[in-house]
């Protein structure tokens, strides 16, 4: 069972992380009333092709979160990657280090290696670049200074 601290943590990481998507999935909505239900979904929705589960916690696990993810997603449409399995969707982890009650850290997002793949090859596909190694990569001058692993889940 969890508690009632756990749960609001676990709320409010969702709806920060369904703000942090919206620029890019203007529906993106956390799912309420899941824990209640005990029915499976993704904690936010409206994100397109990504089954989104999240965690804000002070140990973030991508690893365990992801596995929660491949648990979850529904099956049944074939989806990108995935290795064979028949997916509607694309499950990834999105996660944050709590710093505190006021305060989190940065977002991070895990998914499968053959998803992202498919995901750099659409982009490519998109642009009419072959290579996006060179052109994907940041300027010397966008590269933040200091610790790159800083805030790391």
């Amino acid at each position: 069972m969890m508690g009632k601290r756990s749960r609001s943590k676990g709320g409010r990481g969702e709806r920060e992380a369904a703000e942090a998507l919206r620029p890019v999935f203007p529906e993106a909505f956390r799912r309420i009333g899941q824990t209640r239900a005990k029915k499976r979904g993704a904690d936010v929705e409206g994100c397109g092709p990504y089954f989104v589960e999240v965690e804000m916690s002070a140990r973030p696990s991508p690893h365990r979160k992801m596995r929660q993810a491949l648990r979850e997603v529904p099956h049944g449409f074939r989806g990108a990657g995935m290795a064979g399995l028949q997916v509607r969707q694309q499950p990834i982890a999105v996660l944050t280090r709590e710093c505190s009650r006021a305060r989190s850290g940065p977002w991070h997002v895990t998914m499968l290696l053959d998803d992202w793949l498919d995901v750099v090859r659409r982009a490519q596909g998109s642009t009419g670049l072959d290579d996006l190694s060179a052109a994907g990569a940041p300027s010397p001058d966008l590269v933040p200074a200091g610790d790159p692993h800083e805030g790391d889940p």
